[in-house]
């Protein structure tokens, strides 16, 4: 079994008494979703982590807005399970961030790091820490990880992203590891994400994700539903709902990241063409939520922001594999192609002030582009299937 939790570091009573707890044993996992106490400040590491020991289970963890930096970045660095760790005592280990798992079947992509609310310069290295921010670095690579394993089960975090906060008791915005989880979201495709505000238990059923605090949560086995496609703010969308937007068919949303061996080749299904697909349907997704808002409007400009960065990488994919699957980026640069034209046309509208007798025209042309780019990514999805 593999199972999640919130923060221990005030003490392991309730989790002593769990039912789910009581059921585990040295074969199965527990993962503390941040500030598990293990690298409390001013205090000894491995002494922390041995009094982990005292449950059935091993303890894995990822870090959060309480833990001493320094004593992390102390810490050397071990291969597992295709990402890394710190092995701090024998069987109590941090998983670091950005770094993807194949744990018991199931891939997981953890996103440690919890910005302090209200910190200032007269706490900093001692209540708290600038790497509790995740950086650019650390975002991209979590990313990238993510894209190569073709989209991932799970999502660990301690933080959540800024547009879940308005459901979370106690959930505090505008952090800047909130802001970092807004990143994934726009950009990873995963079939549920658990995240830890320290504050309640809570299952956002719309958003594919679950609040830990007091609870001990399994984790199923690899997950045969739906990936939760990138950006959508939790909401994948049904093939009903899909169909009435008139713009991306309902493949984009039952694509499953999972259904392909990523280690078997044959039939053409390489790594380079899994992530293909994986990132086509990224930026199909993009653009219909884009479709869904009007032309000229601050939704559109912000929608036209979340597309901007998912087509970059759509073209970075393309140039990975310009050189070993040269028909693989042919296809994703029809896709670039296609929004380069639908961008020149919004660009047109934004130039125009409202009041200019050209702008209603500039708006029809923006949305006849947006149009065509949503058949091309339509024609993108159907050429992987």
């Amino acid at each position: 079994m593999i199972a999640v939790t919130g923060p221990t570091r005030n003490g392991l009573g309730r989790l002593l008494n769990d039912p789910v707890m009581r059921s585990m044993g040295p074969d199965d996992y527990l993962i503390v979703l941040g500030d598990s106490g293990v690298f409390e400040p001013r205090t000894a590491a491995g002494d922390n982590a041995r009094r982990l020991k005292v449950l059935p289970c091993r303890i894995l963890f990822i870090e959060g807005g309480t833990d001493d930096y320094d004593a992390i970045a102390d810490q050397p660095r071990t291969p597992w399970n295709g990402g890394a760790v710190n092995a701090v005592a024998r069987g109590v280990a941090r998983l670091c961030r950005g770094s993807v798992f194949d744990i018991g079947g199931r891939i997981i992509l953890a996103f440690g790091g919890a910005t302090t609310p209200g910190r200032d310069d007269l706490g900093k290295y001692h209540t708290w820490w600038p790497e509790q921010d995740p950086g650019e670095a650390e975002i991209q690579m979590a990313i990238e990880n993510a894209g190569k394993a073709g989209g991932v089960d799970y999502i660990l975090s301690c933080d959540c992203p800024e547009r879940w906060k308005a459901e979370v008791p106690g959930a505090v915005l505008g952090l800047p590891s909130g802001l970092a989880a807004d990143r994934l979201l726009s950009s990873v495709c995963y079939g549920r994400w658990y995240f830890s505000n320290g504050y309640a238990d809570k299952d956002l059923r719309t958003a594919g994700a679950y609040a830990v605090n007091q609870r001990v949560v399994p984790l199923e086995r690899r997950l045969q539903s739906p990936a939760v496609a990138p950006s959508d703010g939790g909401r994948s969308g049904t093939p009903s709902e899909t169909a009435a937007r008139g713009q991306i068919s309902e493949k984009v949303f039952t694509w499953n990241p999972h259904r392909f061996d990523m280690a078997d080749e044959k039939d053409g299904l390489t790594v380079a063409r899994i992530t293909a697909a994986s990132m086509i349907n990224f930026c199909c997704n993009a653009v219909s939520r884009a479709s869904d808002t009007e032309e000229g409007s601050p939704s559109r400009r912000a929608k036209v922001g979340d597309m901007d960065h998912t087509f970059r990488n759509l073209r970075a994919s393309a140039d990975r594999c310009r050189e070993s699957e040269p028909d693989v980026c042919e296809i994703l640069m029809v896709g670039v192609k296609a929004y380069e034209a639908y961008r020149a046309k919004h660009d047109a509208v934004e130039a125009l002030p409202a009041d200019d007798a050209a702008k209603a025209r500039a708006i029809a042309e923006a949305d006849e582009e947006m149009d065509r780019l949503a058949a091309v990514m339509n024609g993108l999805v159907d050429s992987f299937h």
